[in-house]
């Protein structure tokens, strides 16, 4: 990555320079999604491996739901943020769902006419 952003200051050319700009933001969100996948896992083996304690005691095992573990990660991504950061994420999630909302809205509306 360190290479493609040389390249980037280096290179004259226009379209090369965006093909070296689209490289580096494909790289760099791929290294995000894999972060992103790793906290996952490890907050799973986590919870797999406190569970198998309890049942060697003799508990009943206890599986996540799926919306238990995005509460869990989405806990564990807040707990990382400062509280300006965090308030910006949750704006920004804000305005997407009601982006989305009101486009269904103005599709259904259409629908109806």
């Amino acid at each position: 990555m360190a290479d493609l952003r040389a390249q980037i200051k280096t290179t004259k050319d226009a379209r090369a320079r965006d093909e070296l700009k689209r490289q580096l933001a494909s790289m760099e969100s791929k290294k995000k999604s894999r972060a992103r996948k790793d906290d996952e896992d490890r907050l799973l083996a986590e919870h797999r491996s406190k569970e198998k304690e309890l049942v060697a005691q003799g508990k009943t095992p206890f599986y996540l739901k799926k919306s238990e573990q995005k509460k869990r990660l989405l806990l564990n991504r807040y707990e990382k943020m400062t509280k300006g950061q965090v308030d910006r994420a949750i704006e920004r999630k804000r305005k997407k769902v009601s982006g989305r909302e009101k486009k269904e809205l103005d599709g259904l509306q259409r629908r109806e006419r």
